[in-house]
């Protein structure tokens, strides 16, 4: 049986952003589908002044701006961008900046290198256990996400919940997220733009916020909605 049968038989089928529902309708349009936005854990949450300072003091970044990627080292989100964006916004940021890169791969080395030559300050974390995330959340000011292809990915909303402003490639659901200003074409401008939209964002403390429809109660009453309608029908 084939992708295209199965999803044309199946009473729903459900999709994690409006992105990948759309990209699915070059499959079928005979098919009932429904988009179910995942919800963050109830851990990611923006901290009190106090407990945020305490971090900053912890991280020895107290009076610093940090901006941040968080993800695989790998060739799919993209990181060979970062260290230009990086330089970019050394560059045009006046004030005491400091660049965070979580996350582990096999194109880790090759970055390093790259950061190492452009004389940037990056902190290479590694892996972090998920548990320990909201922490390094906490002290984002910027995360970016210059990803090639992406679903809806999780690591944007966990920032965004924490107080973290979140840019990204114009790919996948993440315009979804954090909203068509903060996405960029990955073509020959993206570095340029997004450097400027970053730096737009440290001097003029703009803030995000996560779109209501990201809550595992809601898209549990969406779901259950479906669930519902199609036990009636059977």
């Amino acid at each position: 049986i084939d992708t295209i049968t199965i999803m044309e038989d199946a009473e729903c089928n459900f999709f994690v952003s409006k992105a990948l529902l759309d990209t699915s309708n070059k499959l079928t349009l005979n098919a009932r589908k429904s988009v179910l936005y995942n919800g963050v854990g109830p851990s990611f949450i923006k901290y009190e002044v106090g407990k945020r300072d305490a971090l900053h003091e912890y991280f020895s970044i107290k009076g610093k701006k940090v901006v941040c990627f968080a993800g695989n080292i790998i060739d799919v989100k993209n990181p060979y961008v970062l260290p230009k964006v990086f330089n970019e916004v050394k560059e045009k940021y006046k004030g005491d900046i400091t660049f965070w890169i979580i996350g582990d791969g096999k194109l880790r080395s090759t970055i390093e290198r790259e950061f190492s030559d452009l004389q940037i300050d990056c902190k290479f974390w590694g892996n972090i256990p998920a548990d320990k995330m909201v922490d390094y959340l906490n002290c984002v000011d910027v995360l970016i996400l210059p990803s090639k292809n992406e679903g809806l990915p999780l690591i944007i909303v966990e920032a965004l919940k924490c107080g973290a402003n979140v840019v990204g490639s114009h790919v996948g659901g993440i315009a979804e997220v954090v909203g068509a200003d903060n996405v960029f074409e990955l073509d020959k401008t993206f570095v340029s733009n997004i450097s400027q939209r970053i730096v737009k964002m440290l001097n003029c403390n703009i803030k995000q916020e996560l779109p209501i429809s990201f809550s595992w109660e809601r898209t549990a009453e969406i779901e259950y909605k479906i669930y519902n309608k199609i036990m009636s029908r059977i």
